[in-house]
């Protein structure tokens, strides 16, 4: 058996930080993970950071550069692949709505224990596991922490929550199905939802 490993080169520096894994399958341009216990980020060709920017919902800024509208999804042949994280909510609570299916899918949850809300999406981009380029999906997920608990760009404190022995933390979701060709203005926390 011959092990196979994605990597940069074995002598660029980058080597050490994103590697291969003998677990995960070999894609042409595209690093298999990074290493263990590692804090690696990504900047463009201009040597501008491509994580941690900030934007208001619903426009997010591309590693391009450009304004992207989140609103909508791109259409099936545009092969992306993006994860971004939305903090400091002031509700919390999303929906998705089909016009065409005229149906929708709101989440209502607290934002004293979901502070974030991850939003990835892949839209045929993604070659590698588990996506092989053959999904075209979005993920809104309320989350308590970010990755890994990693703390927020400027801080050193850690995002993840610790819960100590016998201590009880309880939340309360909702999940609501509703019929609407122009989406949602607001789903409180109630679960009650204001049409548009």
């Amino acid at each position: 058996d011959v092990q196979l490993c994605s990597i940069s080169g074995g002598t660029d520096i980058i080597s050490c930080f994103a590697l291969g894994n003998p677990m995960l399958p070999v894609y042409r341009g595209e690093l298999q993970c990074r290493g263990l216990g590692m804090a690696v980020k990504a900047f463009n060709d201009e040597g501008e950071s491509v994580t941690n920017q900030t934007g208001e919902w619903p426009l997010a800024k591309s590693p391009d550069g450009s304004i992207e509208n989140l609103q909508s999804f791109p259409s099936k042949n545009i092969r992306v692949q993006d994860y971004m994280v939305f903090k400091d909510q002031k509700k919390g609570w999303y929906s998705v709505t089909n016009p065409n299916l005229k149906i929708g899918f709101g989440l209502v949850y607290p934002v004293n224990i979901f502070k974030y809300l991850w939003y990835w999406q892949v839209f045929g981009g993604g070659y590698g596991y588990p996506w092989y380029g053959r999904t075209y999906n979005v993920g809104l997920e309320p989350f308590s922490s970010l990755g890994g608990g990693e703390p927020e760009p400027g801080s050193e404190l850690r995002t993840d929550v610790k819960i100590k022995p016998g201590e009880q933390v309880s939340a309360t979701i909702k999940a609501i199905i509703f019929k609407s060709e122009k989406g949602v203005k607001e789903i409180n926390e109630n679960g009650e939802i204001d049409l548009k």
